[in-house]
């Protein structure tokens, strides 16, 4: 029997049909972003969505960027913020949700966060249907600056409350978790403020793989006339990235330059910027402030009643003149968390305590 067996078995693979050979998919085309956006701030009303949609989906651009700042007392009412994430979907505008705590008006500054924060505010975003299928999150602001962090700054402090949140929402692909920005003009004089170079070192002192974990880089590059260097104009987020040793997507989240009233001066310098920003694929949104918070004055335009947009600057007028690419709420970044090369992080650790 076993003489027959082996021939037999020897037919059934020389006649049996090829294996047939998957054809591996097509690539892909990556979709269009349009990077254009707005910083709203806490005007979170639809007359403000409208009018924001009508100037970063002008000219020929879709889906939008839109900075939203939301404190602690908003988990109390997802259904308000669950209305707004749908005026966001009518208006097209892809969200960007900066985090914040609370403001104690007697010490003057913000209410340094509590680690488990980033599991409230988990369960909290888990429960809403969001319009994009990114959910871009940025974990506080300016902490480099003690009014924005209980009064005095901590670089450790701020590391390990920003690896939380790495933790908290890892193996969900849709939250991406960006750094609070940091100002980049100031100097070191603690407890009030801390150069944001010498703050990055402390952080990678702390959780030395704090950078290589982020999705992405949210930077404030103000434009302050008294400094020469890269870090004082539109461009110091490529300083930021040399210092962290990483090339990530860059959120622009508020930018304006400093001191000057003049508005076709500064109309001509967001021309400048944009221009610059436009060509950096690393740049997926910018998105300045339309309303002065130290001024109280709504600087780069006015909103109706019924979102009809009122006193619009030549800064609005130059935005809405920009043509824009029809973006789509799928899109993903390009880049990705990657080393920076060449050379070595410009900041490699901390040269005094904080």
């Amino acid at each position: 029997m076993a003489r027959w067996c082996a021939p037999a078995f020897a037919l059934l693979i020389l006649f049996a049909p090829a294996a047939v050979r998957a054809e591996p998919e097509p690539a892909r085309a990556p979709l269009p972003n349009n990077p254009v956006g707005i910083n709203l701030v806490r005007w979170l009303d639809p007359p403000f969505l409208r009018a924001a949609a009508e100037l970063v989906n002008s000219n020929g651009g879709d889906w939008g960027y839109v900075t939203l700042i939301l404190v602690d007392q908003d988990r109390r009412d997802p259904a308000r913020f669950q209305a707004l994430l749908d005026q966001c979907a009518v208006y097209h505008l892809t969200p960007i949700i900066r985090l914040a705590t609370s403001f104690d008006s007697v010490r003057q500054s913000w209410v340094r966060p509590n680690p488990y924060d980033a599991h409230l505010w988990r369960v909290f975003f888990d429960q809403l249907r969001w319009p994009t299928a990114l959910r871009y999150l940025l974990v506080g602001n300016e902490p480099n600056l003690g009014r924005e962090w209980g009064g005095a700054v901590d670089p450790a402090g701020y590391a390990r409350y920003l690896e939380t949140w790495l933790d908290v929402f890892a193996y969900d692909q849709r939250y991406q978790i960006f750094n609070g920005a940091l100002d980049a003009s100031n100097d070191s004089l603690m407890p009030d403020r801390m150069d944001e170079f010498e703050f990055i070192a402390w952080m990678r002192a702390t959780v030395p793989n704090i950078f290589t974990r982020l999705h992405g880089w949210a930077s404030s590059p103000y434009h302050f006339w008294w400094g020469t260097e890269r870090r004082y104009t539109y461009r110091a987020y490529e300083s930021e990235l040399e210092a962290i040793g990483r090339e990530l997507p860059v959120i622009v989240t508020e930018f304006h330059p400093a001191y000057i009233d003049d508005a076709v001066h500064i109309a001509n310098w967001y021309e400048t910027a944009i221009v610059h920003w436009l060509a950096d694929p690393r740049v997926i949104a910018f998105t300045p402030m339309f309303w002065n918070p130290e001024s109280q004055r709504f600087w780069m335009y006015a909103v109706n009643r019924d979102g009809s947009v009122a006193q619009p600057s030549p800064t609005y007028e130059r935005i809405r003149g920009f043509p824009k690419l029809a973006g789509s709420p799928q899109f993903r970044p390009l880049i990705e968390n990657g080393a920076k090369l060449p050379g070595p992080p410009a900041a490699t650790g901390p040269s005094s305590g904080p």
